[in-house]
């Protein structure tokens, strides 16, 4: 499992803005009737409660390879919001409780203007907009002094673009939206802003953050960016950049000019390179490059001393250079599912290095200097070609979740037993030539505590 350090880019997908429902789009009113006609048909099926008869099962084998047809022709999904739970409605506002509304949501309404009487919610610390159609936010909105957050959900407003209004205390603004066109031309009114996130809002083109200085992090998840003619603002504060799920091929030069930045989250696009401006990044700790097309590390990345996590995942690297000496404070590196076939020697000289993942990979052997890793408790070296156990592993004392598994190990160590904080050991799928002696010794660890998965091949070894 990857550990709490990356995995956090998950939990940053959506924030808590997660839709309530995705709707199929399709490129015709005749598709979409298709599909939810056969959905509706196959769901009547499925509910008649009684065994089916030959003729019941050869209705739902067409009915479901039609299915499968419509499906295919779903072009993307779209998504439903609904008021977010421990909001107050509109709906319910007076001038009795106006006061003493702390979240509040116009959700559902149809005027295309704010109400008037929730500028009574002087105290209000969030606000969200829920499938409107407003055209500006209000001037009062600079009465909300303690507006902290902003959520616009599904705002489409009859003409042209969301107009936004000054506001001093508003720090982060979450819009989901499937019209680009709609979302606000800049958010300099909003001055103070940390925070913007603008997931999921079809954006073909970088926002227009140039006038929030005070901008820590820009999340753009799952849009249409490509960054390849785009102007990138320059933010002095900017510690944060999320760009995952989009069509980047090429990280652009200006990259370079984020030098506050501390995570760079680039995952699931078409990036093949790193450019050299990467090495100004001085303060970066975090780069996730998770199913990229990246054949290889350029000289400026292992410039980059303050990192600490790299999530390379999923691409196609064939080497990782000896340079990588000088990554001092890395704790957690994935290499799996990539194409090397060796680990620089100088990984030794990673001593804060905790997590280190090369699974699915074309190794058959780890250098001797990898007994160095004092601290390192993870180490995954599954579907690999390892031959022999690598016995510098016998040194990690500090060895927690070990993974060999789906090599071509013929033999296992005796000396496992001696790593004291072993936890998980992972062994299964080797060609052993002795599978009693490698039963005894999985057996010993088992006694001690160790969960070990031992898949033996010999049928006659239970």
């Amino acid at each position: 499992m990857k550990s709490c350090l990356l995995s956090l880019v998950l939990c940053t997908l959506f924030l808590n803005l997660q839709a309530q429902q995705s709707v199929p789009v399709f490129g015709t009113k005749a598709d979409s009737l298709s599909y939810y006609q056969l959905q509706q048909a196959l769901q009547n099926l499925r509910q008649q409660g009684t065994k089916p008869s030959v003729t019941d099962a050869a209705k739902m084998d067409s009915l479901s390879n039609a299915f499968r047809l419509a499906f295919d022709k779903i072009i993307r999904y779209r998504y439903v919001y609904e008021q977010s739970k421990g909001t107050t409605s509109y709906l319910s506002v007076n001038a009795t409780n106006a006061t003493k509304i702390t979240r509040l949501s116009l959700h559902d309404y149809k005027g295309r203007k704010f109400p008037k009487e929730l500028a009574a919610c002087t105290n209000i610390e969030e606000l969200e907009l829920v499938n409107t159609l407003i055209q500006k936010l209000p001037r009062h909105l600079k009465r909300y002094t303690k507006l902290k957050e902003l959520n616009i959900l599904n705002n489409t407003p009859a003409r042209g673009r969301l107009k936004l209004s000054k506001s001093a205390s508003i720090k982060e603004l979450n819009i989901r939206s499937d019209n680009a066109g709609v979302l606000p031309a800049h958010y300099k009114a909003f001055k103070n802003l940390e925070l913007v996130d603008l997931t999921r809002c079809q954006l073909t083109q970088m926002p227009d953050v140039s006038g929030n200085q005070h901008l820590k992090k820009l999340v753009l998840i799952e849009n249409k960016l490509t960054l390849s003619q785009d102007k990138l603002s320059p933010l002095a504060k900017l510690e944060e950049l999320n760009i995952q799920k989009n069509n980047i091929r090429v990280l652009p030069d200006a990259i370079g000019q984020y030098t506050s930045l501390k995570k760079l989250f680039c995952n699931y696009n078409e990036i093949a390179s790193l450019p050299s401006s990467i090495k100004n990044l001085s303060q970066l700790e975090q780069l996730t490059l998770y199913q990229n097309k990246i054949t290889s590390l350029p000289p400026a990345f292992y410039e980059l001393k303050n990192l600490r996590g790299v999530d390379l995942y999923y691409n196609k690297l064939t080497k990782i250079d000896e340079a990588i000496s000088n990554l001092k404070n890395l704790e957690i590196l994935y290499l799996s599912f990539n194409e090397l076939t060796a680990v620089p020697e100088s990984i030794g000289q990673l001593s804060l290095l905790r997590e280190l993942y090369l699974h699915h990979n074309k190794l058959s052997y780890l250098p001797d200097q990898i007994k160095t890793l004092t601290k390192l408790n993870v180490l995954r070296i599954n579907d690999n070609a390892f031959t022999e156990f690598p016995f510098a592993i016998l040194q990690l004392k500090s060895m927690e979740n070990l993974d060999v598994s789906k090599n071509q190990l013929r033999s296992l160590p005796p000396e496992l037993t001696s790593l004291e904080y072993l936890q998980l050991l992972s062994v299964g799928d080797n060609p052993w030539e002795n599978p009693e002696e490698v039963l005894q010794i999985t057996e010993l660890l088992k006694e001690k505590g160790v969960n070990v998965h031992v898949a033996l091949k010999d049928a006659n070894v239970k």
